[in-house]
């Protein structure tokens, strides 16, 4: 009978031993997973949901996340507009969640700042161009090489037209925060 408990208790610690190694090799591959998770992959599986945006040169957006490309998002404002924001100027997200779905469509990857820029470009949209040390431009962008855009700057009241066009400037992407409708 004593013999019988004494391997009962041995059993015993050996599954609870079994039970904390294999825990502990599971938090160390999730510590892992999650050490090669890119940001843009976290916003990716978060698409569709609400989060806060802190990004340099512009006011805190509160949005919704719409779509997001290699070097941008696509946001939607409480109010119903739609922002590009450039991620290299992206500095906080809250309301992100921790876990991370699998996108659906990775084409949006692929596509970087200067694909959306050129449809903006192609649309002659009026837009606000902010950078990240908070200086507003609004005009039509004209052209858009692979790291900059020339911006038509006129006010936003009036089409870009050559007698409106006060100025053509050319703004590195670098110095991008957020591009929005005028």
């Amino acid at each position: 009978m004593r013999w019988s408990r004494l391997f009962a208790d041995l059993d015993g610690q050996f599954d609870a031993a079994d039970q904390a190694e294999r825990a502990a090799i599971t938090a160390d591959l999730r510590r892992l997973e999650v050490s090669r998770l890119e940001l843009v992959q976290r916003l990716r599986g978060a698409l569709g949901s609400s989060v806060a945006l802190t990004v340099e040169g512009a006011d805190p957006l509160t949005c919704r996340l719409s779509q997001v490309g290699r070097d941008w998002l696509l946001v939607t404002t409480e109010a119903g507009g739609e922002i590009v924001v450039a991620l290299g100027a992206l500095s906080s997200v809250t309301g992100l969640p921790a876990s991370v779905a699998a996108a659906a469509d990775e084409a949006d990857t692929s596509l970087g700042l200067s694909f959306v820029l050129r449809r903006l470009a192609r649309d002659r949209l009026t837009v606000t161009v902010v950078t990240r040390s908070a200086v507003s431009f609004t005009g039509t962008v004209d052209r858009v090489g692979a790291d900059y855009l020339d911006l038509a700057e006129h006010t936003a009241d009036r089409p870009r037209r050559a007698t409106n066009v006060q100025r053509v400037r050319t703004i590195a992407f670098g110095a991008l925060a957020v591009v929005r409708p005028a």
